[in-house]
């Protein structure tokens, strides 16, 4: 599943309030354009970052204009919408368990 098609099936499973769209539209193609990848091609091995990687990505990668709040708001968008794909059963759940 793409990142456009996981953000397309929580829209059309209406998992998202209508005055969320937009900004979760707008972080989603922010969040590919960070990785240098056009979300309707961006598949989970490039996405489906853990919460610090994409925090790291964000702080390194976000626009100089923008201040810790906006990152922190990029930042927990899209990481709801990664919990939600695992949650919906769309994106494979990590592996949690600590090595030995």
């Amino acid at each position: 599943m793409t990142l456009q098609e996981l953000l397309d099936m929580a829209i059309q499973h209406q998992l998202i309030k209508d005055q969320r769209i937009q900004p979760m539209w707008t972080a989603v193609t922010q969040y590919a354009a960070m990785l240098g990848v056009d979300p309707a091609a961006c598949l989970p091995p490039v996405y489906d970052l853990a919460a610090h990687q994409l925090t790291a990505l964000v702080h390194t990668q976000a626009p100089a204009d923008w201040n810790r709040h906006t990152r922190s708001t990029f930042s927990n968008y899209l990481q709801w919408l990664l919990r939600l794909g695992r949650e919906q059963g769309w994106l494979e759940a990590r592996d949690t368990h600590l090595k030995s």
